[in-house]
């Protein structure tokens, strides 16, 4: 599972834990984490993208 993955799995979490507790703060709580999660997600693919066919392409074939 890759970076990306991750962070959009805890997201998924976050807002199952959001819809599911009675406790207001908790709830606002887990939506803000959410989101967060879920920026994080857009932002990692490329840069852990590049990462990994960078070391994808070290072969030693060059």
């Amino acid at each position: 599972m890759g970076r990306s993955e991750q962070y959009r799995w805890f997201a998924a979490h976050c807002l199952e834990i959001a819809r599911t507790t009675n406790d207001p703060q908790t709830r606002a709580a887990m939506l803000q984490m959410a989101q967060v999660w879920s920026r994080l997600a857009e932002e990692t693919p490329s840069s852990c993208n590049e990462h990994a066919s960078s070391e994808d392409n070290s072969d030693g074939a060059d």
